[in-house]
């Protein structure tokens, strides 16, 4: 590391004689401590101060201390084009004043730290700060580059994950989403809100959340639709198949009629699925799927070599929301005479896990009474199902399904002692977020959205 601190050091002090720069002191802090910091913004009228710690998921806190490059823009000066840093915070806390900052601000100003997210570090702010920044995202958005939108959206996320603000700070955030059509932003809502969606599924909320989310999704699905187009980007491509999964999550009826029509074209009228969207259509397109539909994905599933294609449709049979056809799919994975792998067998059997509590409920039946069938296949599979369950679990009425379940196999031997207390445990993490959280939701959606 000194050779290389050195060696850096001689080929920058040559190029920028006049602003000379510590490579030691700036890049062995990033070398040496671990994790990622987090940089807390104060704003007090003409007056900026900045805070850093390292960020921890869980509330954490320490010591460590690194160098970290700041620049940020302004409302009234959006401008975000220039990354190179304003100046550097070494130390825990710096403050800055308005009239003799690299950027002034006014009262009021909408202020982004770290300009196209090039400084790696999340950035907190005072609430004040939060609720401008939340009004001019709904108002002249674009003024701020698509990246910052982005990182907007996933440091109040995680940002609320860890309790530093409420998540109602978060879904104020997003909200602004009903305007976008850009990727960046989407597809890091997209990873909050597959989280979200696990969490609030049982809660007194969810129909709100899923309201939240129909609306928010609406312009950029109506955007791009379900079919790919041939003048498409592969980007645009990306995009729609998020929109797809959002929007079909959420009941939205003109993605489940869209998707479903898709799937039904294939079966049909043997109308190729795209496969930038297969993955999303078999099973959006599946969730409503008949006896009819559903042999003739698994005589397709037989029938093809792609690994790929046999992928998607053994997740998407797992979409399936009537439960005696997905009951009898997952009897699939146990059944002689079919050539799947293990592999294929357990995702079969998992396929369910993130479809709501009626699937959930489907697995935990099935495992009940075929925990003998399914250890024929290998002895992990039960555990390892038990633990992927015991991470949905999301309401009371679940909690008890779950219970039941692992004492069953624990008394019948397909579980031990420790392995059962491990997943009751694990069981409970979901229904400890929500005491802690949910009220911000509850709040949230009486104040916006108003029945």
């Amino acid at each position: 590391a000194d050779q290389l601190y050195e060696s850096l050091q001689r080929a920058i002090d040559e190029d920028f004689p006049e602003d000379p720069i510590d490579i030691e002191k700036i890049f062995s802090t990033w070398e040496l401590n671990p994790g990622v910091p987090v940089l807390h913004v104060d704003v007090n009228g003409t007056d900026m101060t900045f805070t850093q710690e390292r960020f921890f998921l869980n509330g954490q806190t320490s010591d460590d201390i690194w160098s970290i490059p700041i620049n940020y823009a302004v409302g009234s000066n959006p401008d975000f084009s220039i990354t190179k840093p304003d100046f550097w915070l070494h130390e825990r806390s710096k403050s800055i004043s308005s009239a003799n900052a690299p950027k002034p601000w006014t009262e009021n100003d909408c202020i982004i730290v770290n300009a196209r997210a090039t400084g790696y570090y999340r950035v907190d702010y005072d609430i004040d700060t939060w609720l401008h920044i939340i009004n001019h995202l709904h108002g002249p958005f674009h003024e701020i580059d698509p990246i910052n939108r982005g990182q907007l959206v996933d440091d109040s996320f995680n940002l609320a994950r860890n309790g530093r603000i409420g998540f109602d700070i978060s879904l104020g955030i997003m909200d602004y989403l009903r305007n976008e059509i850009n990727y960046i932003p989407w597809a890091l809502a997209n990873r909050a809100n597959i989280l979200l969606n696990r969490w609030l599924i049982g809660t007194v909320v969810y129909s709100d959340y899923q309201a939240y989310i129909r609306s928010n999704v609406e312009l950029v699905y109506n955007r791009f639709g379900a079919s790919i187009k041939d003048n498409d980007t592969r980007v645009q491509r990306f995009t729609r198949a998020i929109a797809i999964d959002l929007a079909c999550r959420a009941r939205s009826e003109q993605c489940l009629t869209d998707t479903s029509e898709q799937l039904q074209n294939l079966v049909q009228s043997g109308i190729l699925i795209a496969p930038d969207v297969q993955q999303t259509i078999y099973c959006n397109g599946a969730r409503l799927a008949n006896s009819a539909t559903v042999e003739f994905l698994q005589n397709r599933l037989q029938s093809t070599n792609r690994q790929p294609e046999r992928g998607f449709i053994l997740a998407g049979l797992g979409c399936v929301e009537n439960v005696t056809l997905l009951f009898n799919h997952l009897f699939l994975a146990i059944r002689p005479g079919f050539s799947f792998t293990n592999t294929e067998r357990f995702n079969i059997l998992n396929s369910p896990l993130n479809h709501g509590d009626a699937s959930l409920q489907v697995m935990i039946d099935f495992i009940r009474l075929n925990y003998g069938g399914i250890n024929l296949i290998d002895s992990s599979f039960v555990a390892n199902l038990v633990s992927n369950i015991a991470t949905r679990v999301s309401s009371e009425i679940m909690f008890a399904e779950f219970e039941s379940l692992t004492e069953h196999l624990e008394l019948n031997g397909a579980l031990t002692a420790d392995q059962r207390n491990n997943f009751k445990a694990a069981a409970r993490e979901i229904l400890a977020w929500q005491d802690d959280n949910l009220f911000d939701f509850i709040r949230y959606f009486y104040i916006n959205r108003p029945q």
